[in-house]
């Protein structure tokens, strides 16, 4: 899958270990502190009021959170179907290729092969990829003019240029899916809702200590996660927790690069 990257688990993990840290590092200075603790003794001898109050703020944390989630894995989802259908009908056109006469197909198979250089080239690292790339750009001229060139064939003319306009259409689904952002004040809303959630949860009244620390925790320690899922679906392929990546054209780049060579030992695309 496109979306996967090494490292994963150890990247999640460490983050969570160091909010995990932080956290019960304030959680220790509010226990021990006199005052917090005789706030903590008046709210459970009013009938502990303070967990009723905060179950509403976690039920629309846990709507709001619900939407956003929702949208972004949407746009996410679009993104790498984009690609795999963008990396299908590169395929297809390879295929195609070998039915037209020597040049045509030479020129085809050249522009299939600088489109899949030029588009892993591209700033897959980045935080967004919505810039043109003029190299691209060329390339499908190339393809257009390639296509023009079978005016005596038509069938074939017709069925290639409906190829190359689905490769076209395709990279600017992906470009537009992997450059959308969240507007500010969903995000800044989401980061102020997860604040609060994390804060409240700190003056929830439990007497015995450690179940405090463990649901409180356990509390915040889903919801900081939350953040962090919504925070990569948002920037796909800014590297993070995982991140979409260019390996499904290297592999198709690899695959024809072999073909190439097995039907055609003496020449080579690169």
């Amino acid at each position: 899958m496109t979306h996967r990257v090494s490292g994963v688990p150890v990247k999640l993990l460490l983050k969570l270990l160091l909010f995990v840290i932080s956290f019960s590092l304030v959680f220790y200075l509010l226990r021990t502190h006199p005052g917090y603790r005789a706030f903590l003794a008046a709210d459970l001898k009013d009938l502990g009021g303070i967990p009723w109050l905060y179950s509403i703020v976690g039920m629309i944390f846990s709507m709001l959170a619900a939407f956003i989630v929702q949208r972004e894995w949407e746009h996410w989802s679009n993104l790498l179907g984009a690609m795999k259908e963008e990396v299908s009908a590169l395929d297809q056109l390879w295929h195609w290729s070998h039915h037209f006469p020597g040049e045509i197909q030479q020129r085809l198979q050249e522009a299939i092969w600088c489109y899949l250089s030029c588009t892993i080239a591209e700033g897959w690292g980045g935080d967004g990829q919505g810039a043109d790339n003029e190299a691209v750009e060329d390339v499908l001229a190339s393809l257009r003019d390639a296509t023009f060139a079978m005016a005596r064939q038509p069938e074939l003319m017709l069925a290639v240029s409906s190829m190359v306009a689905e490769i076209t259409k395709h990279r600017w689904d992906r470009l537009n899916a992997g450059a959308r952002r969240m507007p500010r004040i969903l995000k800044y809303t989401l980061i102020f809702a997860d604040g609060l959630v994390i804060v409240l949860s700190l003056f929830i009244g439990v007497r015995n200590v450690w179940l405090d620390y463990l649901f409180t925790t356990s509390i915040a320690l889903l919801v900081y996660l939350v953040y962090l899922v919504v925070e990569d679906l948002e920037h796909p392929l800014r590297p993070g927790i995982w991140h979409v990546t260019s390996i499904d054209y290297q592999r198709l780049r690899q695959r024809l690069q072999r073909a190439n060579k097995a039907a055609r030992p003496d020449q080579n695309l690169l």
